[in-house]
């Protein structure tokens, strides 16, 4: 064997050095330096510990509904545009609502379901997350959305992912 490839799927987060860790205790122990594996490469598929942590998504409040303590919201954006592979996926994503700095943690949390814009029982983002109550045109912030989001986007039911607008700063 000449090619060793140990794959993807690395997250950007505090265990990433342990897995380095264990990945190189592993390649040692099973290539250990000898004539044969001198030729040994070695190689990573690294995109989405590149990629995920260099956007975030903003995502405003279209809808919602109140049963009982569980809040239901429905955002601008959905599984069939940028959430195609996070809300299914091992992803980091984190969602903060967009509450004036930090005073939303001090709010009471009520067991909250987010859905996409379809009239899809699929088109759901997130699934019961403890979050503040939400109103409509409220903001949520999506954080580590580079990997895997709009380049996996589509265009069901007239939703077209290319026209949402990008902004770097």
């Amino acid at each position: 064997m000449h090619v060793l490839d140990i794959g993807g799927g690395f997250q950007e987060s505090p265990t990433f050095h342990e897995i380095a860790a264990v990945i190189k205790e592993a390649i040692n122990d099973y290539f250990p330096s000898s004539e044969t594996s001198e030729d040994l490469k070695i190689m990573a598929e690294p995109g989405r510990f590149f990629a995920e942590t260099a956007f975030t998504l903003v995502s405003n409040i279209i809808g919602k509904r109140v049963r009982g303590e569980k809040r239901e919201y429905w955002i601008d954006d959905g599984i069939y545009g940028s959430f195609n592979l996070p809300a299914y996926d091992k992803s980091s994503m984190m969602v903060k609502p967009l509450l004036g700095g930090s005073e939303w943690m001090n709010k009471a949390k009520f067991c909250s379901t987010v859905f996409g814009p379809m009239c899809d029982s699929m088109d759901m983002v997130l699934a019961e997350s403890q979050l503040p109550e939400l109103h409509m045109n409220d903001v949520l912030v999506f954080y580590n959305m580079g990997a895997y989001t709009a380049s996996a986007g589509t265009r069901f039911n007239g939703f077209d992912i290319s026209s949402i607008s990008t902004f770097l700063t």
